[in-house]
């Protein structure tokens, strides 16, 4: 074999080589979206149940403390903004921004 034979073997041999290392590299990061996703989903979800729990009780209450009501911003906050929750929540927060405020 000549040299440029040698080189287009390589070449072939070396190219499949690295579309399988690629190929390997896209499938382990599919995986970990779909991991991903799936905390997402379950975190989204634990907080939905959560606020929904807590606001409850708090309207049923007729009061919220300062600190308690920032708490449940923060977590719709997340819940809504950086998880994507849908409107869900919408209505028992604005009835908990409606709360007086405990002293």
């Amino acid at each position: 074999m000549d040299d440029s034979t040698v080189k287009i073997i390589v070449a072939i041999l070396g190219s499949g080589l690295l579309t399988t290392i690629i190929n390997r590299i896209f499938t382990l990061i599919d995986r970990r979206k779909e991991k991903d996703s799936a905390a997402i989903i379950g975190v989204r979800t634990l907080l939905k149940i959560e606020i929904d729990r807590l606001g409850k009780d708090y309207v049923t209450d007729g009061s919220i403390t300062p600190e308690d009501l920032s708490d449940l911003q923060k977590m719709w906050e997340v819940y809504h903004e950086t998880l994507g929750g849908n409107g869900y929540l919408d209505t028992i927060m604005s009835k908990i921004k409606a709360l007086p405020l405990k002293t």
